[in-house]
């Protein structure tokens, strides 16, 4: 379990690499072509299309992404579940990508 910890938590450092370089393209290329994201307080979206326009969206507003990994439980031999947290800055007159 540790090394599904430490395999997702890499995937997670390339996510907000990505994600603090505004590069919404390499962020959703970590998500499979049929994933679905649910956005705080927004609709459901589905696909890899629709999943970079609303990180491409998030890019342009927020910075200092970080994703980290909490828990993870293997739900079988391809799949597991992640607990985790997302922290980031909002955006300010002064940020500057």
């Amino acid at each position: 379990m540790a090394q599904d910890k430490a395999l997702i938590q890499g995937l997670n450092d390339k996510f907000s690499q990505a994600f603090n370089e505004g590069n919404a393209a390499a962020v959703a290329a970590l998500y499979t072509g049929d994933a679905v994201i649910l956005p705080p307080g927004g609709e459901m979206m589905k696909g890899r299309n629709a999943i970079q326009a609303f990180w491409k969206g998030a890019t342009e507003h927020l910075g200092d992404g970080k994703l980290t990994t909490v828990d993870v439980r293997p739900l079988g031999s391809t799949t597991a579940r992640e607990i985790g947290t997302f922290t980031f800055c909002q955006a300010t007159p002064r940020f500057t990508r």
